[in-house]
């Protein structure tokens, strides 16, 4: 890194997926090479939380001091992809040892990142979500939201996607065929969002798989760049209090003055879209003419008539905001 000419883009991930084909085990113990690669394979982390090591993944503090050093040694750090991340109980081996204060530990982590561009954390749900009977506790969400804040205050961001289901409250499979399972909580987001900067440079943002205020939502989107968007997404966003017609309005000012910005809005909960509400896994459902079906409900419960009349007004296809009608101060 230290030789590095140009800049570093990382990329942590645990992929459960061997590259070497799962190879016998005697064929391992006679070639050098393939033992070599089955000892740097990524393993699933989830799995390794849920075995005794001493409260410790020592793996983890890797997303904090990998980052921290390549600024150390003068590499710039412009792409960061976060493919894995501590679910259940290992949160704190984030914070490295040697720092006497947590504040200092995310303080080095934000001006690590101060010229990345490309930021990407969560996607395919860092291939393991975990079951949950309740929400993340404070302390713990305290190190996720400082992690991930550290890294969304980036001044010169182009391109930000953040999706948190992998830290969701998600009910097991029912007993019943027919049962439908409770609703998933999202994890709360609120101080993640208030991170983002409002960086002039940014072109595309996704934001998926969180719990918010209508007010951090109206916030965070006010302080995305006038013009120049290129895409924005929402998709599993719920509202604990207040409603979407304001960010309706602010999406619509963005897309006026970003002829080519693409909006996508999909799978929006609360507010003027009623409560959160579950719904049975496709591989569950064993009525023929149910299943054929499926998709068609899906893809209603994804955009609703009001969700897509919203989209059209945004776009300009639409004169009057379709949320108006409803209070939900």
């Amino acid at each position: 890194m230290a030789q590095s000419s140009r800049t570093v883009f990382l990329s942590f991930i645990d992929s459960p997926i061997s590259g070497t084909g799962f190879p016998k085990t005697l064929a391992v113990a006679r070639d050098l090479t393939l033992l070599t690669a089955e000892i740097l394979e990524p393993h699933d982390w989830l799995k390794a939380e849920e075995r005794k090591f001493d409260g410790k993944l020592l793996p983890a503090r890797i997303l904090v001091e990998l980052p921290i050093a390549c600024e150390r040694l003068g590499a710039p750090l412009q792409g960061l992809h976060i493919g894995c991340f501590p679910l259940t109980k290992a949160f704190t081996c984030l914070l490295a040892q040697s720092c006497s204060a947590e504040s200092l530990v995310w303080r080095q982590l934000s001006s690590s990142c101060r010229n990345l561009k490309y930021l990407q954390s969560g996607k395919r749900g860092m291939n393991s979500t975990p079951y949950r009977k309740g929400r993340i506790a404070v302390e713990h969400c305290t190190i996720i939201d400082a992690y991930i804040g550290a890294l969304c205050s980036a001044p010169e961001l182009v391109a930000l996607y953040i999706c948190m289901t992998p830290f969701r409250v998600c009910d097991p499979k029912p007993h019943s065929i027919r049962e439908i399972p409770a609703a998933d909580i999202y994890y709360e987001a609120g101080n993640i969002l208030r991170r983002i900067g409002s960086s002039s440079s940014l072109k595309r943002i996704g934001i998926q798989y969180v719990e918010i205020s209508g007010s951090d939502l109206d916030s965070f989107l006010n302080r995305l760049p006038q013009s120049g968007l290129r895409a924005i997404m929402l998709c599993s966003v719920t509202l604990h209090s207040g409603g979407f017609v304001s960010a309706v309005e602010i999406l619509k000012s963005r897309k006026l003055s970003s002829i080519n910005c693409s909006v996508d809005l999909s799978s929006l909960q609360g507010g003027e879209f009623g409560p959160p509400q579950g719904c049975r896994d496709y591989f569950r459902v064993r009525d023929k003419e149910e299943r054929d079906s499926y998709l068609d409900r899906m893809q209603e419960r994804m955009r609703p008539l009001l969700l897509r009349q919203a989209t059209a007004y945004i776009c300009g296809d639409e004169k009057v905001n379709p949320l108006l009608s409803g209070d939900f101060a």
